[in-house]
């Protein structure tokens, strides 16, 4: 099927991946592409989601600083803006609009819920920035003593406040269930809005390529906006992010000559 001469362009993206005689595909939603929202399902549902990620991912739609790098960590490969979908995947396409089960197959974004003010979080009292670290230390552990939590989820969390140190959003790693779940994406699936100017995110530990992407994409202005981190991580996915001035990723997705490209808006507090 020629995308060009049969797709609708008022029609949200999709993406779509084919493993053997297997195929998925997923649609776009408000908050995410549809590429993330593939890679997601496949985590949330397949027990060879490893193996199937391996295949080459295709998008309708070029694909974004969020997608590439998230791609980079959960997946392997990715093809954006094909012009062509299989027939298998206009079957599937097909189905899902006529049965309208587009969010069905997708899995829950993370809520904290009423969990919120049990960390002492009140959206409108402002925090204490010493305090901020035993915020952090507290949304931990919920993470790893959480009834529904596996004991292989890497302690991590995360805290995003405003201005004036009013707290936004919070929240903890989940990423043993699905891939991309680290505490700094399910804070940004919880809050749903664009990182307001002037906001600062705290994070138990350095952000990963994938997180630190989908936080730059999320920010109204990244030169308004702060993130701190507690502890580095050492690893090759944390190194030359997005939120790392003068980065690889930023030469890759700016070029070297953008004004952000130096721009310095992280730092670690030892």
């Amino acid at each position: 099927m020629n995308l060009e001469s049969n797709f609708n362009p008022a029609l949200p993206g999709i993406a779509w991946i084919q493993h053997g005689d297997l195929a998925w595909v997923e649609f776009q939603t408000p908050l995410k592409s549809a590429a993330i929202n593939l890679i997601e399902r496949i985590y949330f549902s397949e027990p060879r989601a490893r193996e199937i990620l391996r295949e080459r991912i295709f998008s309708n739609v070029p694909a974004s600083i969020t997608d590439l790098e998230t791609v980079k960590v959960g997946a392997k490969r990715i093809t954006s803006g094909a012009r062509e979908i299989p027939e298998k995947i206009q079957a599937l396409l097909t189905t899902k609009i006529e049965n309208q089960d587009r969010k069905l197959t997708l899995p829950p974004p993370f809520e904290m819920g009423s969990d919120f003010e049990k960390f002492g979080l009140k959206r409108h009292e402002k925090i204490e920035p010493a305090g901020i670290a035993a915020i952090l230390e507290c949304l931990k552990m919920k993470g790893l003593t959480g009834i529904s939590r596996s004991t292989s989820d890497r302690a991590v969390s995360a805290l995003l406040v405003d201005a004036e140190f009013m707290p936004i959003a919070a929240a903890w790693n989940t990423n043993s269930l699905i891939r991309t779940r680290h505490a700094e994406w399910n804070l940004l699936d919880s809050w749903g809005k664009p990182i307001p100017r002037n906001a600062k995110l705290f994070v138990s530990l350095k952000p990963c390529r994938m997180c630190a992407a989908r936080i730059w994409e999320s920010v109204e202005s990244p030169s308004d906006f702060e993130v701190t981190y507690f502890e580095n991580d050492p690893g090759p996915f944390a190194q030359n992010t997005m939120l790392d001035s003068g980065s690889a990723a930023r030469r890759r997705h700016l070029g070297a000559a953008d004004p952000h490209y130096h721009l310095e808006n992280m730092r670690m507090v030892y």
